[in-house]
């Protein structure tokens, strides 16, 4: 009988940027829907994000800017 091998595990760490929801949400910061599909390319095929949170929170009609 030979003896046991180790069994290799794949341990990995998934990236989850959420730039086009939070930063949305900083005071004074918009982005134009050409900037965010520019930053949504770059977070995905630059820098290897795995995941992009990009949906907003509704705001509350009390908290809108007129």
């Amino acid at each position: 009988m030979g003896t046991a091998q180790p069994v290799k595990t794949r341990h990995f760490v998934e990236i989850m940027d959420s730039t086009l929801r939070d930063g949305e949400q900083t005071s004074g910061v918009s982005f134009l829907p050409h900037e965010k599909l520019v930053i949504a390319r770059m977070l995905l095929k630059e820098l290897n994000v795995d995941r992009i949170e990009v949906a907003s929170a509704r705001v509350s009609e009390a908290n809108e800017m007129p």
